[in-house]
């Protein structure tokens, strides 16, 4: 009853104006007053007269809604908050001690910088930015492992794979393609006025190191066509290499043309190969290990050596170039890694790209669950 209680004289307010909205003669007729003498001058929805006044209830036994048993002041309420401190951001307004929806910005303002939705809760104001984003994603088969924490090259399932078949099952786990998906697609980030470009890495039929595929352009308004080419597109597998530099150089021609100025995303769980040019010896980019010179002995992740074919070397040189010619044609790049690894790996790159995360360490912004990758979206688009 104290929390009741401090909310009795806001109640009270309401009755007197549920009262003045109330016809007095007998309830059929002539004008609204805020006096009555007897229940017979009251009308629904203050149907009782109570200290001269029309009101809702006269006690308790009168509020036959299970969620508003109390009649304090006149007016049936419930027992859920006393004030809109009591509420949270999905039914921010106190109302009658229930909490409910919001109907205007202000009741958001004690929640940050929210704004009061369609759906009557607050949520995260529209992002107004003057930039495009032109997404580059790594579709290697590391890709389909279990989006847990572990060291590169796991086996796709790995920690994950209840029932043993190779497969990532659901609620065990999820790959870090799907984390990134939800991350992209299903969380609040995305101004209102969108331009998204959309790069996937090595997605031609090449089994190992396929050249990139452009699903979208970043031209204006398309946010809608963008969700709807990443649902429907090569995205929803993994498989290959980590052709890197190469999906930078098609991102690079994107910026030609465009409308505003644009920034470049690389979301990438593995270190940068696929150049089958690369001069020898070379550091082995195979998280499986690189077969040596002759086809056989097996060069370690991570080492050097004589290689068969530049598609299984380290090709980071390459890809910080491909950065440097984004940063050089007006496209600052920013690295969003989905391991902890991976990090380390594109720190050079992450320099190159002028793009550097709020830590101001490494300079990659975080892939590590899609919260996190809503959050770095934000944080690029909002970037200096």
């Amino acid at each position: 009853m104290h929390r009741a209680a401090i909310a009795g004289g806001a109640l009270l307010l309401l009755a007197a104006a549920a009262c003045e909205d109330t016809k007095s003669d007998g309830g059929g007729g002539g004008d609204a007053v805020t006096v009555c003498a007897g229940d017979a001058d009251c009308a629904l929805p203050t149907p009782f007269c109570v200290d001269q006044a029309c009101v809702e209830c006269g006690d308790s036994s009168d509020c036959l809604d299970a969620s508003r048993p109390l009649c304090i002041a006149g007016a049936c309420a419930g027992t859920q908050c006393s004030d809109d401190a009591g509420c949270s951001a999905a039914a921010p307004v106190c109302d009658r001690g229930l909490c409910g929806a919001c109907t205007a910005d202000t009741d958001c303002a004690r929640f940050g910088d929210r704004v009061c939705g369609e759906d009557g809760a607050c949520v995260d104001a529209p992002i107004q930015v003057e930039h495009g984003l032109i997404f580059v994603v790594d579709r290697s088969g590391s890709m389909n492992a279990c989006a847990l924490p572990g060291a590169i090259g796991s086996a796709a399932g790995t920690g994950c794979d209840a029932d043993g078949n190779g497969t990532i099952d659901e609620p065990t786990g999820a790959s870090r393609l799907d984390v990134l998906r939800e991350g992209v697609l299903e969380r609040n980030w995305m101004p209102a006025s969108a331009r998204l470009g959309l790069v996937v890495a090595g997605a031609s039929d090449d089994p190992s190191c396929g050249e990139p595929e452009v699903l979208t352009r970043p031209t204006d308004d398309n946010g809608p066509f963008f969700v709807s080419s990443w649902s429907t597109s090569t995205l929803l597998g993994a498989s290959g290499g980590t052709p890197i530099a190469a999906a930078l150089e098609a991102a690079r021609t994107l910026a030609d043309g465009s409308s505003g100025p644009l920034r470049a995303v690389l979301f990438v769980d593995g270190t940068p190969n696929c150049n089958i040019d690369h001069p020898m010896p070379c550091t082995c980019a195979n998280e499986g290990g690189c077969p040596d010179a002759e086809g056989g002995a097996t060069v370690p992740f991570g080492t050097n050596g004589e290689l068969l074919d530049g598609r299984f070397c380290d090709d980071s040189d390459s890809t910080v170039a491909a950065v440097t010619a984004l940063r050089d044609a007006g496209v600052r790049t920013a690295i969003v890694a989905m391991t902890s690894e991976t990090a380390e790996i594109y720190a050079s790159a992450a320099a190159a790209g002028d793009l550097r995360s709020p830590d101001g360490t490494s300079g990659v912004w975080s892939g590590a669950s899609a919260d996190a990758i809503a959050q770095s979206l934000r944080g690029i688009l909002a970037a200096e």
